[in-house]
């Protein structure tokens, strides 16, 4: 359940960092001063208790929690997206775009976001492990996913000989798989940028 949790939250995180992003750099002005006045506003508390705090509100559930990590990571990281959209606006195939009768609709929601591509898939894959840590925490403080769905946080919690951990065939932990997984999920980010830039 961790691992569809941190999807889920991915794609949501990824969608919104990508329309918050866009938005801000294309049109800039006051779109643009009031989207970032937002992101300051959320990322001036602290990420965890700020989640805590919410889900306390929500109560625990498993699309309040994948809906609350989305959102957040979408926020924190739509400064990124944002960047490199600043940079492709003023690349000479937008201009052409905009040549060509493309309005601004159509050079926001459809030249763009393929430019952005790279740093999206780049953002995601970096970003899954943190979801994974900041879910596993939120399941073990008894915010997170409720019984009786296994997390990796709520097995934290209970011994590795437990009957949930022979059930599945686990050899180790979930301490552990966290850690490995969060370490893969790492090691294919610094692959994936690596690609990226040589390409």
């Amino acid at each position: 359940m961790t691992r569809r949790v941190a999807l889920a939250a991915i794609v949501i995180g990824c969608t919104l960092a990508t329309a918050i992003g866009i938005l801000s750099a294309y049109f800039g002005g006051q779109v643009d001063l009031l989207l970032q006045r937002g992101v300051d506003s959320w990322m001036a508390f602290p990420g965890l208790l700020l989640l805590m705090s919410i889900l306390s509100l929500l109560g625990p559930g498993v699309w309040n929690i994948t809906i609350v990590l989305g959102v957040a990571f979408g926020i924190q990281n739509s400064r990124i997206i944002r960047g490199v959209a600043l940079s492709i606006k003023e690349n000479t195939c937008i201009e052409s775009a905009r040549a060509a009768g493309a309005g601004h609709a159509r050079v926001a929601l459809v030249h763009i976001p393929p430019n952005v591509m790279p740093t999206i898939i780049v953002v995601a894959t970096i970003g899954l492990s943190t979801v994974i840590l900041t879910e596993a925490a939120l399941s073990f403080l008894g915010l997170g996913v409720p019984p009786p769905y296994p997390t990796w946080g709520a097995c934290s919690r209970w011994p590795a000989s437990t009957t949930c951990t022979r059930r599945r065939g686990w050899p180790c932990g979930p301490r552990s798989r966290c850690r490995w997984r969060c370490s893969a999920s790492t090691c294919l980010a610094m692959r994936s940028g690596i690609s990226s830039t040589r390409g």
